[in-house]
């Protein structure tokens, strides 16, 4: 069994004693120890390179550009985002946001509510069909924000830090794991301080080794992750023809 994050494997583990209790009969809970030791993580191959020929420099004179990037789902959790960028300007901030990703919903308040109380900080405001812009977003933001409950890996986080971005993160899910240990506390936030960290981070006190994340994130390409796809599919294959 491949897991493509600890975090994902650690909770398939925890959930799945809940899910046997179920069944009456044969719960075989003793096997879930043998489930985990044949499990391992594979991490998402991620096309982190395509982004490369998009990159170019921000002017200097830009306000920080804050960028959330996914889709506006309940379990994505949009509304804090749009909290928090509301209080951000209230409080005076120079900033500007990108707020990308599908819209499914049927219910566009928070569209309205963010194009309503940001006004002319939003500089994008739902999907990009171009992949080519999207790409060139991603090089111009300054901050990527996540206040998501539910996230496996964290690929579109990923793909911002590629591009230099600087992750604020809440502390959950895989999140801790796309960073490097120095940025962790820099980077995470508690419940309820995702406006806090943004502040520090605008007020200029925080020093963020971009390079050492980008190097962290670049080992999920899929220059670096196809071989070990190939060696342990290999290694199931020789296991299973014995």
């Amino acid at each position: 069994n491949f897991f493509n994050s600890e975090f994902h494997m650690n909770d398939f583990m925890e959930q799945l004693p809940r899910l046997l209790k179920h069944f009456a009969d044969y719960n075989e809970l003793q096997t879930i120890e043998e489930i985990r030791a044949k499990s391992a993580v594979l991490p998402v191959g991620l096309d982190l390179h395509r982004f490369d020929q998009y990159k170019s420099l921000k002017p200097s004179n830009d306000p920080p550009l804050i960028l959330w990037n996914h889709r506006w789902e309940d379990d994505k959790n949009p509304q804090a985002v749009i909290d928090s960028m509301i209080e951000l300007k209230r409080a005076g901030y120079n900033f500007s946001a990108a707020i990308t990703g599908e819209n499914f919903q049927q219910d566009p308040t928070l569209f309205t509510e963010a194009r309503d109380k940001l006004g002319d900080k939003i500089i994008q405001l739902g999907y990009m069909d171009s992949f080519e812009d999207y790409a060139k977003l991603l090089w111009q933001a300054d901050y990527v924000v996540s206040t998501a409950y539910q996230e496996f890996f964290g690929i579109s986080i990923c793909e911002a830090i590629y591009c230099n971005c600087i992750p604020i993160l809440p502390n959950r899910l895989n999140y801790p794991n796309l960073l490097t240990d120095d940025a962790k506390p820099i980077c995470l936030y508690k419940d309820g301080k995702l406006t806090t960290l943004l502040k520090h981070h605008l007020d200029g006190l925080i020093e963020v080794n971009k390079p050492a994340l980008k190097e962290k994130i670049a080992q999920y390409d899929w220059t670096i992750v196809a071989p070990q796809y190939d060696t342990a599919l290999t290694e199931i294959m020789l296991t299973h023809h014995h």
